[in-house]
């Protein structure tokens, strides 16, 4: 009872300093309960919260890990520890690894966790692996244009080139936010053009590209290169000015 009361009385003063944004007294408070009293593990996790909360991804990591020590199971905690794994700490991708692989285990969203895994493995190079957790993900979620364009981008790397550009059309023909369309339009457009030697069909696709983001000047620099290789100057000058325009730095 003494225990519990403890454990009780430690978040809410915790908790209290939090509301009055005196987080370094809140850590310390619930460094003290990790210390001294039960649920060590909910006592971490806040301690990581709070180092999130202050841009140090180090100490929550740190924190999150031995909060997912005493809660191996704790689907939170997981992806908590994965996400940071991943996205700050570049030596820390197998351990990201294991969390997803962990969470396949317990948690039903498999799409995002096979979607997750496949660009952790792209970061280690192993691109087998990565297009193996693509294609789960598209299993379970075949309209997904995001996982369509992540296959392909692996596809690509290992040059299959028929069934990348297949994926990339099936991602630009969804069309889930024009902007991003407008990128996957100039990947499919650049390998039309350097793979396939489909001059017409890269000039379309850098065209569409520049539909559905004028400002993008990567696309009207795109378009202009095709333009310039095929010495048509005038058309690649009037391509390069629009770039300029957009972006007269």
């Amino acid at each position: 009872l003494n225990k519990s009361f403890s454990t009780a009385g430690f978040k809410m003063v915790g908790n209290l300093f939090e509301k009055m944004n005196n987080k370094d007294l809140a850590v310390k408070t619930y460094s003290k309960a990790a210390d001294e009293v039960g649920s060590s593990d909910f006592f971490y996790q806040k301690i990581g919260d709070i180092n999130i909360q202050n841009e140090d991804p180090a100490l929550a990591y740190n924190s999150y890990k031995k909060a997912l020590a005493l809660s191996p199971n704790n689907k939170e905690l997981l992806y908590k520890v994965a996400t940071i794994a991943q996205t700050y700490f570049d030596n820390e991708i197998d351990t990201a690894i294991d969390c997803y692989t962990k969470l396949l285990e317990i948690d039903d969203n498999k799409e995002k966790i096979y979607y997750e895994l496949g660009h952790l493995y792209l970061s280690k190079k192993e691109v087998i692996n990565a297009i193996s957790a693509f294609k789960l993900a598209l299993d379970i979620n075949p309209s997904n244009p995001f996982y369509h364009n992540a296959l392909a981008y692996a596809l690509v790397d290992v040059e299959q080139f028929e069934e990348a550009a297949e994926h990339y059309q099936f991602a630009i023909n969804i069309n889930p936010n024009p902007e991003w369309t407008s990128i996957v339009c100039q990947a499919l457009g650049m390998l039309k053009y350097k793979v396939f030697d489909d001059i017409n069909a890269a000039m379309n696709l850098y065209q569409s590209a520049i539909l559905l983001d004028p400002l993008s000047e990567e696309a009207h620099i795109g378009l202009g290169d095709i333009f310039e290789d095929y010495g048509d100057t005038d058309s690649a000058i009037k391509a390069y000015c629009d770039a300029i325009t957009i972006n007269p730095k």
